[in-house]
């Protein structure tokens, strides 16, 4: 039987660092490498939750998991917790001391020059 799409989007975007999105769709080899690498230092679990949400990922016998639902379902699944987790970081940023704001703004400069 296939793997929910729905289940898995949720499992990439709050467990995503563990694996627990990778174990769920039968990729227990993958699911343990994440597990011990954190996600892959976060960028492989942004990546798979990327995947995951444009149904991109792929289950143990190599088949796609999609979205088999409505589109109001992917939307209700994806945006809102995406604008929720953005309005957190903008509401705690502005919680920062202003030497800590410096400080964000100064390691963001930095990240963005190395790239």
């Amino acid at each position: 039987m296939g793997k929910n799409w729905n289940i898995l989007v949720i499992l990439s975007m709050m467990l995503g660092g563990l694996g627990a999105d990778r174990f769920y769709a039968g990729r227990t080899g993958l699911g343990i490498l994440k597990l011990l690498t954190c996600g892959g230092w976060g960028l492989w679990s942004l990546v798979d939750m990327l995947l995951a949400v444009a149904g991109k990922q792929k289950d143990g016998d190599g088949y796609y998991i999609t979205n088999t639902g409505s589109k109001t379902t992917m939307i209700v699944i994806t945006v809102v917790p995406a604008l929720l987790l953005i309005a957190g970081g903008v509401f705690l940023y502005n919680q920062l001391t202003p030497e800590l704001k410096e400080s964000v703004k100064s390691l963001f400069a930095s990240l963005i020059s190395s790239l």
